[in-house]
């Protein structure tokens, strides 16, 4: 979508978001309202196992920036998962985790990211 928006010489929509890493997920996620405000179009039907069962679950294009890639865009497909109550929309994903170097410093309560 956003080759073709280019083409057309249009805005590829944004949106800036609160995420979480999720070193569990092997997949990055979004949430519905990303979805309804960016008016995401899905290409695919995924099953994925989380802590509640098995569910089938919407497939998006999309990219990532994130503050320390910028403003390198990582291209991922993303589930759209319910994060409803959760003060985030976005689950990061060892899909994009898998693309830079995760440092977690426990007794810091710190973590650092690298590309």
């Amino acid at each position: 979508m956003a080759i073709q928006l280019k083409k057309e010489n249009k805005q590829v929509p944004s949106k800036k978001a609160m995420a979480l890493i999720d070193t569990g997920a092997s997949g990055t996620c979004i949430s519905p309202s990303i979805v309804d405000e960016l008016n995401l179009i899905p290409f695919d039907i995924q099953k994925v196992h989380t802590a509640s069962g098995l569910t089938e679950q919407l497939l998006y294009d999309t990219g990532v920036i994130l503050p320390i890639s910028q403003p390198n865009i990582i291209s991922v497909q993303t589930l759209c998962a319910d994060l409803s109550g959760q003060p985030f929309q976005v689950l990061i994903g060892r899909d994009i985790l898998s693309r830079c170097t995760l440092f977690y410093n426990g007794p810091d309560e710190s973590f650092s990211l690298s590309f």
